[in-house]
């Protein structure tokens, strides 16, 4: 290992925890988005969308990688849309009076429907810009999840 290498697992207890740190902080901002994308109505803030899928689209290099990350408790995947499906439950659930069990549904659709598109948007040979690709997911999201509730 190189100096540079020890000299930063010195922070970290060991490579798993320092590429859980890396994940947080490269995904903390997307998380913040994904929260002020839901509108108090239903609909999705299309500003704060661009904003978090810009975010994302900047840091698609870094992103790529940690999502390549699968290895037993460390599958960053599994990790953003799990993190991504309790922010949107939460939120839904301050919007809509459903039962927990449709609002839970459509948080998870949701989550795998952001996994689904970053996956997709990634393996683009001319990728969409931020304002079409949030073009895309509201009408998804608009003309399709949200009708669940």
């Amino acid at each position: 290992m190189s100096a540079t290498a020890d000299l930063l697992l010195q922070f970290f207890d060991d490579k798993s925890s320092l590429a859980h740190e890396a994940f947080y902080s490269i995904m903390a901002p997307a998380f913040k988005w994904i929260a002020q994308g839901l509108q108090a109505d239903g609909t999705i803030n299309q500003v704060a969308t661009i904003q978090g899928v810009t975010y994302l689209t900047e840091h698609s290099d870094s992103a790529q990688k940690l999502f390549n990350i699968q290895v037993g408790d460390d599958n960053f995947p599994r990790e953003y849309q799990r993190r991504t499906k309790q922010i949107v439950y939460d939120r839904l659930h301050q919007i809509f009076r459903s039962t927990p069990k449709r609002l839970d549904y459509v948080a998870e659709l949701y989550a795998a429907d952001a996994i689904a598109t970053i996956n997709w948007y990634w393996r683009q040979d001319t990728p969409l810009s931020p304002a079409q690709l949030v073009d895309f997911i509201i009408t998804s999201y608009e003309k399709g999840l949200i009708k669940l509730l």
